[in-house]
């Protein structure tokens, strides 16, 4: 049985937010930053905790003091890049990674990925259409650092290079749901339904003033 002693929990937070006018993950949603939530719920299941930024890591060393904030000094924006620039931090052998826009995560999902990731080289959730969910999954630490290098080095920045050459498990949306049986973990807010959905989610309607931004 994977022990969550095992595991670091890696956000990545250094995406651009061109729709939210800066940060996506400083983004405000009910007074609070959106990656807010995510911390919150996730935070309990490990005290390695580590978050991969572009800029402002003063900003978010002061909103959430017990992270480790990595910059990303790369020009370049793409996931696997703040996943190279952050595996160097990570101590544990298995990392679960995760997306600053996903508020919902279940802790149980991330229980459930380290067990199945055990002996493997990760687990990642798979959709029924074939689609998966490599930036919301568990790895093996050292098997994921290696191949993003192997990736890097021939200058294929897709996460899916990265995990091609890995022995990875693929766990079904019907294994999920049973830790997460309306699959909320996987709302990304990208646009002003999304974050109407989310709202609607956590409780009254946001004031329109904070939604503004949001095409």
């Amino acid at each position: 049985m994977a022990s969550m002693q095992e595991v670091t929990l890696l956000i990545l937070a250094g995406g651009r937010g061109e729709r939210f006018g800066g940060s996506k993950a400083l983004y405000e949603v009910r007074g609070r930053p959106l990656l807010s939530y995510l911390v919150e719920r996730v935070s309990s299941l490990s005290k390695r905790l580590i978050i991969s930024v572009k800029s402002d890591p003063e900003i978010y060393s002061k909103l959430f003091p017990d992270a480790e904030i990595v910059v990303d000094e790369h020009e370049i924006y793409a996931p696997i890049v703040g996943l190279m620039s952050s595996l160097a931090e990570v101590k544990t052998d298995y990392v679960a990674v995760l997306p600053c826009d996903s508020p919902l995560v279940d802790p149980e999902l991330i229980i459930l990925l380290l067990r199945r990731a055990r002996g493997r080289g990760g687990a990642v959730p798979i959709w029924e259409d074939g689609r998966i969910e490599p930036l919301l999954a568990v790895y093996k630490t050292d098997d994921l650092r290696k191949s993003i290098l192997d990736c890097w080095n021939k200058s294929d920045l897709r996460v899916r290079c990265a995990i091609e050459s890995m022995d990875i498990v693929y766990v079904s949306m019907d294994e999920i749901r049973g830790v997460d049986p309306e699959l909320r973990s996987f709302l990304n807010i990208n646009t002003q339904k999304e974050l109407e959905l989310l709202n609607e989610l956590l409780g009254d309607p946001l004031p329109r003033a904070s939604t503004q931004e949001l095409p």
